[in-house]
């Protein structure tokens, strides 16, 4: 049995986050389609749009403002995504709850996580699709884009083998 105890940060959840993305396709094209393409792509249509108005004196009508304006959204993409991350690590660790404490208890045959006063799991080593680590946190996946994270970086040599032991027993063969 191993314990693990941590209070977790919105960097830590983050951290947790762009790890994610490394290894999820999905969530890596999503990031930067809304990071970078979403408000590139915007940035470039209103600025031909503005110098159409004044180069061409092209006259836009009332369907062009309310694409202008959407356009315009899109710049904000960024800021939304960021949005997104901190009300999801707020709606797992709310600011009324009494301490943002997560613990972790690794067992011979699962999981148990409990994040006092908010919720309580228990996951067999069955429910895990695959894992994920770098030297700082390590990624336990419950389906393809859920997981629950730790950090290793805490844990001793013989803890972490005995983690890295655990998992090849019982994840599938090459999703550790």
């Amino acid at each position: 049995m191993m314990e693990i105890e941590f209070s977790p940060t919105l960097a830590d959840f983050k951290h947790a986050t762009r790890l994610d993305r490394r290894v999820n396709l999905f969530h890596l094209v999503s990031h930067f389609a809304l990071t970078w393409f979403a408000p590139s792509i915007a940035l470039v249509l209103i600025f031909l749009m503005v110098v159409a108005s004044s180069l061409f004196a092209v006259r836009f009508e009332v369907g062009s403002s309310v694409t202008f304006g959407a356009l315009a959204l899109c710049l904000f993409a960024p800021f939304l995504e960021q949005w997104i991350l901190r009300k999801s690590f707020r709606s797992m660790f709310p600011d009324n709850a009494f301490e943002r404490r997560i613990r972790f208890t690794i067992l011979q045959d699962g999981v148990d996580v409990e994040i006092p006063g908010v919720a309580e799991a228990k996951y067999q080593w069955g429910a895990f699709v695959r894992s994920v680590q770098d030297e700082s946190f390590m990624l336990l996946y419950v389906s393809n884009t859920r997981f629950v994270f730790f950090p290793i970086s805490t844990l001793s040599l013989e803890d972490r083998a005995e983690l890295n032991e655990l998992m090849a027993r019982h994840l599938p063969k090459g999703k550790q």
